[in-house]
């Protein structure tokens, strides 16, 4: 019989797939047991500095999600406590001093609320310049759409009324 120290995971997931230096992000996490099923936590997010930037727990099974808006050469680790008491310390990923974040929601009158973000860094290779706006289910590019990003926030409002069922990936 082997002892095991940590007999629980967390994993983070900045939206949009990367954290952006001073960007603010949602970002998911999922904690699981051993078996892989999802475990209830609470958490602190500390910087490497060692201030606390904000707590958080599980909304169900182990998922849930806060907000960090990264500084640039700072690292940040979250200490995960388990509702049984165990508890692990884990990094986030880091972030990149260049790039862009991206964000979606449905409206209810069945449109596609799309924000991307970016930083100072970021914006002058990116002003004015010709992007594709993915949104694509398993198996099917569903929409294509030509978007400029001309400022550290952009917004676009996409109609989703012929898009078919299912979960979406806007790219």
């Amino acid at each position: 019989i082997q002892e095991v120290e940590n007999d629980f995971d967390i994993n983070f997931f900045p939206e949009g797939g990367s954290l952006i230096d001073n960007v603010s992000s949602t970002v998911a996490f999922k904690a699981v047991n051993l078996s892989g099923k999802g475990c209830d936590v609470t958490g602190e997010l500390f910087s490497s500095s060692g201030d606390l930037i904000t707590t958080f727990k599980s909304i169900h099974l182990g998922m849930g999600y806060f907000t960090l808006k990264p500084v640039p050469g700072i690292s940040y680790t979250a200490i995960v406590k388990r509702s049984d008491g165990a508890i692990i310390e884990t990094g986030l990923p880091e972030s990149l001093p260049t790039g862009v974040t991206i964000s979606a929601f449905a409206t209810l009158d069945k449109k596609l609320f799309v924000t991307i973000n970016t930083n100072e860094e970021s914006l002058p290779s990116l002003n004015g310049r010709n992007l594709d706006l993915s949104c694509s289910l398993p198996n099917l590019i569903s929409n294509i759409t030509e978007i400029q990003i001309t400022s550290l926030v952009n917004n676009f409002l996409l109609s989703v009324d012929d898009f078919p069922n299912g979960i979406m990936r806007v790219t």
